[in-house]
């Protein structure tokens, strides 16, 4: 018998006794990646519209507390002031949400592969993502942005769950211990 008959003979007997990935760790994979993208459509969205989407909340929000009667006062400048400051928030909460969207896409092979210290990782990333997302949510910003945050926060809550559920539980013990004796 050849050098290679046996690792072709090693291979199927390793792939044999490879247990099939459970649906909790293809789902943590695949909530990891829509986290991502929630997250990423939220950095954009704040990046290419947050300035004029707060310009129209503080504009609206002006107009409710004077009733739209100005008294000849010119507010544009102060609503102007005041949006750069709010856009300047909102342009630093979109940037580390870039990376934490890249921390999701990082993290989405080693979650589907079952890796156990990167699981970690991911939990808790998504401790920072859903705290994050909590505020953003919480905060007077437009609209849309708080649908993104809410489905970030579901996704990534979701994932941690998948990742620890029982089924994955054994599936990362499984893939440890193969990868300890091989």
């Amino acid at each position: 018998m050849s050098i290679q008959d046996t690792r072709d003979r090693t291979a199927r007997r390793a792939y044999a006794d490879a247990p099939t990935r459970p649906a909790t760790i293809k789902a943590a994979a695949a909530l990891a990646a829509l986290a991502a993208v929630a997250t990423l459509a939220n950095a954009v969205v704040a990046l290419t519209d947050g300035k004029s989407l707060l310009h129209g909340m503080a504009t609206d929000a002006v107009n409710q507390v004077t009733g739209g009667q100005t008294a000849g006062l010119d507010l544009g400048s102060m609503i102007d002031d005041a949006v750069n400051q709010a856009y300047g928030t909102l342009q630093a909460r979109a940037y580390i949400g870039i990376v934490l969207a890249l921390g999701y896409l990082a993290l989405f092979r080693p979650i589907a592969r079952g890796a156990r210290k990167l699981r970690i990782v991911a939990t808790l990333l998504a401790v920072v993502a859903v705290a994050m997302a909590a505020i953003d949510a919480r905060d007077q910003t437009p609209g849309l942005l708080h649908v993104f945050d809410v489905a970030e926060m579901a996704c990534a809550g979701l994932m941690v769950v998948a990742l620890w559920l029982p089924s994955s539980n054994a599936y990362v013990a499984h893939v440890r211990g193969r990868r300890s004796r091989g």
